[in-house]
């Protein structure tokens, strides 16, 4: 019995489930893989989101989809990986099928009249118990992996059927808010892409409207070294514009343990730089005594900060604004801090800039290193960047900032989907949260 409760019981996963035994690669049986043909789902297949991503997955044809028979999948399979990204899954429904698996993702295959509810399980298996289960048992070799074994083993905390299918209505409803707000997001970063190419291509002219693009009014438009630019615009380096670019204190100035647990003086980070976006989430302090001896590396609100190292998912040279509502700082080594002069440029201006892609080109020449890129400060100063009149600097910021505004309003929205469905499976899924089932909700959610 478990020390859930006594509506809840501990089943062991092996004792419903069939654990189907790896499958294989069709090049041991003499295969080769198609173009088209019959789905085979590899780890990258499954999203971290629980679906099928159809760019990723792999194609055989009917031979080997025969040949692999043991591996073939079956409508409501619950397809889980076993090594290298451990614990993405998925539920087979029709439109994957007919498919195939291989060696590194387990199918499970609930028995007839199970005690398990198939979608209470899809939830479980990334629940927090299993999560631990994974981390004590999980086998260290070239990749993490874990053994069918193991996952025979897997203890399952099940309330009543009625009660699974419930907490599992739950957390679909809170993963189909996720999905809605993702696409919305895409939806608006497609939207602010657009016109920041729009803009730092044609601009806004006096009225505030964009200028005709150059094939259609050629006689608006000037050649540079970044290309056609609008003959109202120049091309300068961030050395011009610029009334103050610094970097972090280096060495001993500003070390680990120089950090106080308590409020002092903020200090910036690399994490806290993101593209547009300055992010509060993680936060370190010195004490004042000390940020006074950093004086020099001063961030007020309102200054560009500019992350110095980048890697795959954060670019180096991205940019952002520090807040207006937080307090001075100090920016730590690889963080830079950029004041313009006010008669050149105008701060926002710069930061869209440096985040713009006609400039990624021109950072991408002086980035060093492989996994993580570096740029240092008298590189960036060599930047060239489009420079219009102060005016319409102003009035495209305005325009971009408005368009930003919804994207960061979802961006928040989603971290708090987030840490809310995290709660709800921590709570629903232990017992710790019961819920209640009527008849007419039962009789609702079969209708």
């Amino acid at each position: 019995m478990s020390s859930t409760g006594n509506d809840w019981e501990t089943i062991r996963l092996g004792d419903e489930c069939e654990i189907i035994t790896k499958g294989t690669t069709p090049n041991h049986r003499g295969f080769d893989y198609q173009s088209s043909g019959i789905t085979y789902v590899k780890i990258e297949s499954i999203g971290e989101d629980g679906k099928i991503v159809p760019t990723k997955i792999a194609y055989i044809d009917e031979t080997c989809h025969r040949s692999l028979k043991r591996s073939q999948i079956r409508e409501g399979d619950l397809l889980f990986s076993i090594a290298g990204a451990l614990g993405r899954r998925v539920i087979a429904d029709k439109s994957l099928l007919p498919a195939n698996t291989n060696q590194a993702v387990a199918i499970i295959r609930l028995r007839h009249n199970s005690k398990l509810d198939l979608h209470y399980l899809f939830h479980y298996v990334v629940g927090p118990q299993i999560r631990n289960h994974i981390e004590r048992i999980n086998v260290q070799s070239a990749q993490a992996n874990v053994s069918l074994a193991n996952v025979n083993e897997f203890v399952i905390e099940a309330p009543t059927s009625q009660q699974q299918r419930k907490i599992a209505r739950i957390l679909t409803t809170v993963d189909n808010l996720i999905e809605k707000t993702e696409a919305l997001i895409a939806k608006y970063q497609a939207i602010k892409q657009g016109m920041m190419h729009d803009l730092f291509t044609r601009g806004v002219d006096e009225h505030g409207h964009l200028r005709p693009p150059y094939e259609e009014a050629p006689e608006l438009y000037k050649q540079s070294e970044l290309g056609w630019i609008p003959k109202e615009w120049r091309v300068a380096t961030l050395a011009d514009v610029a009334e103050s670019a610094i970097d972090g204190p280096f060495g001993s100035n500003l070390k680990t343990e120089h950090y106080v647990s308590e409020a002092g003086v903020r200090v910036i980070r690399l994490q806290n730089i993101d593209t547009g976006h300055y992010d509060d989430s993680d936060r370190a302090f010195i004490s004042d005594s000390h940020a006074e001896l950093l004086s020099r590396h001063r961030v007020i609100p309102g200054d560009v900060m500019i992350a110095g190292m980048g890697e795959e998912t954060h670019p180096v040279a991205r940019a952002c604004l520090y807040p207006a509502d937080l307090p001075p700082a100090i920016n730590k080594a690889d963080c830079f801090r950029v004041r313009c002069k006010a008669e050149q440029m105008v701060n926002p201006f710069l930061m869209l800039s440096l985040n713009a892609h006609y400039l990624r080109p021109w950072i991408e020449r002086f980035a060093q290193g492989v996994t993580r890129t570096r740029i240092n400060v008298r590189n960036l100063k060599t930047l060239p960047l489009k420079a219009p009149p102060l005016a319409e600097q102003r009035a495209f910021s305005r325009r971009m900032f408005a368009v930003a505004a919804p994207v960061q309003k979802l961006e928040t929205e989603m971290q708090k989907l987030y840490l809310h469905k995290t709660g709800l499976m921590q709570d629903l899924l232990t017992g710790k949260v019961r819920v209640k089932v009527d008849e007419a909700e039962e009789v609702a959610a079969h209708a």
